[in-house]
């Protein structure tokens, strides 16, 4: 007897993608993100008020700009609210329950709402970043290898940015019915990394995204500041990625078992 053929894949991609295409027109929404939209405009706005009244460097200024107040408050709140609505607001609303019965792998609505949340926040995100990069130090004629390498270097820093901290709050929306206290944990975790011992640096999102900004960060100041060596590049970008597939394991364990009682929430 021959061997049964392995199931196509395409199935699965197609659901995928439906929901993919489904959820970027939903977040897209004023009333669902506009909060990510307005969060989106807030580096660009300190970047231009930044650039007409200071004499700029790029060691200098560029840090307290991207690192501080893009990754750390832009990308970090902005994916907070985008990621962790994919689920809890339809349970909220009372839509789930559509996808849940559909015939479609759990697995697929997961990674189609994941993916819709990575594309949206870093189409705003990244954006943010060009623009706050321009404005701080204009747009050179010819583009020189130089320039647009630390761009591009930026992008990657905030598309890695998106895609760990989208896996970590959409596992928040999926466990718990209110995230806003798990993700104030974490904000107060990501804002204070620099304040604790080398091993529990590590275990911070922003302690490996330093490692990828184009200028290097300056060290802390401070009698509370703990002087710890910067990870490779490579070591960051391995363990973000590995952080977002356990986010998304995690993920896709608990909507498995997810069973919606409205009369819960």
């Amino acid at each position: 007897m021959d061997a049964m053929p392995a199931p196509s894949p395409a199935p699965f991609v197609r659901q995928v993608g439906a929901v993919f295409r489904i959820e970027v027109s939903r977040i897209m929404r004023p009333r669902h993100s506009l909060p990510a939209f307005l969060l989106a405009a807030l580096p660009v706005g300190v970047a231009a008020a930044v650039s007409a009244h200071v004499t700029l460097d790029r060691g200098g200024a560029f840090p307290a700009v991207f690192y501080n107040l893009l990754l750390g408050v832009t990308v970090f709140f902005g994916c907070a609210f985008i990621f962790t609505k994919l689920f809890r607001a339809e349970i909220l609303e009372r839509t789930l329950h559509y996808y849940l019965l559909a015939p479609i792998r759990r697995e697929a609505l997961l990674l189609g709402k994941y993916a819709a949340g990575v594309v949206v926040s870093w189409a705003l995100f990244g954006g943010a970043t060009v623009v706050a990069c321009v404005l701080l130090f204009g747009l050179p004629a010819t583009l020189p290898w130089e320039w647009t390498a630390s761009l591009l270097r930026d992008l990657g820093t905030t598309l890695l940015a998106c895609v760990a901290y989208g896996a970590v709050f959409l596992l928040f929306g999926l466990l718990f019915a209110n995230p806003i206290l798990p993700v104030a944990g974490l904000l107060a975790w990501e804002g204070l990394h620099f304040l604790l011992p080398p091993t529990l640096q590590a275990f911070s999102v922003r302690y490996y995204l330093g490692a990828l900004t184009s200028v290097p960060l300056p060290v802390p100041d401070g009698p509370f500041a703990i002087l710890v060596r910067s990870p490779q590049p490579w070591v960051s970008v391995l363990t973000l990625l590995a952080l977002t597939v356990v986010g998304l394991a995690l993920g896709a364990w608990r909507l498995r078992r997810l069973e919606v009682r409205y009369t819960d929430d």
